[in-house]
C-alpha cells in the first residue's frame, strides 16, 4: 500500500511472504519478505546499508536469494545492526574478495586467504 501525509511518501511492505508449492498454486508456508543488507565500509565504520526483498528458493531446497534493494543509506554498522534487530530483520553482509576487495555477488570460491572473485582465482591459482 502506498499513501502519503503532508511531507512523506509512506510505503507499507509486508514482513512475510507466502511460499507456494512449486507444482501447484497451494500456499505451503511463509518466509521473511525483507532483509537488511550491508556492503563493505566506505570509510571507518560507515557502510552502505539498506533493505531488499527476498526471493523464495525453498522449492530448490535452498536459502532465499537477495532481490531488489528498495532503500539505500549510509550508516554506522552498529547503528544499522541495532535498527535491524529492532525491526526483527536478518542482515546479509555482502562478502568481499580477500585478494582485491571486490564485492562478491553470486558464485565465488574460497582461496587460501578467504573469499575469492573469479579474476583473482585466475590470477592466484
Amino acid at each position: 500500500m502506498i499513501t502519503k501525509d503532508k511531507d512523506n511518501l509512506i510505503i507499507t511492505i509486508p514482513l512475510k511472504q507466502d511460499i507456494y508449492d512449486p507444482y501447484g498454486d497451494k500456499v505451503v508456508g511463509q518466509m521473511d519478505n525483507i532483509s537488511g543488507i550491508m556492503k563493505k565500509p566506505f570509510n571507518n565504520n560507515t557502510y552502505e546499508v539498506g533493505f531488499c526483498y527476498l526471493i523464495d528458493r525453498s522449492y530448490k531446497g535452498k536459502s532465499p536469494d537477495i532481490g531488489t534493494w528498495f532503500y539505500v543509506d549510509y550508516m554506522d554498522k552498529k547503528k544499522f545492526e541495532k535498527l535491524c534487530k529492532e525491526l526483527g530483520l536478518d542482515i546479509y553482509e555482502v562478502p568481499v574478495c580477500a585478494y582485491c576487495g571486490e564485492e562478491l555477488w553470486g558464485c565465488f570460491t574460497i582461496g587460501e586467504k578467504g573469499y575469492q572473485c573469479d579474476k583473482c582465482e585466475e590470477k592466484y591459482d
